[in-house]
């Protein structure tokens, strides 16, 4: 699953990788890719910002 992070700034190294961590350790029955809607290129934010993508 990706989970997309958005906020008015990008995200500290430390913030970043403590968020990846939890998932890592959790118990959740699935993979976790966090995605920082800052950090991307501006085609997949377009994307992102009109509803994402269903289905994959």
């Amino acid at each position: 699953m990706n989970l997309v992070v958005a906020g008015p700034s990008r995200l500290n190294y430390r913030s970043m990788g403590d968020l990846e961590i939890a998932f890592e350790e959790s118990h959740l029955p699935y993979m976790v890719d966090v995605v920082e809607l800052n950090a991307v290129i501006p085609e997949f934010r377009e994307i992102e910002e009109d509803g994402g993508v269903d289905g994959i």
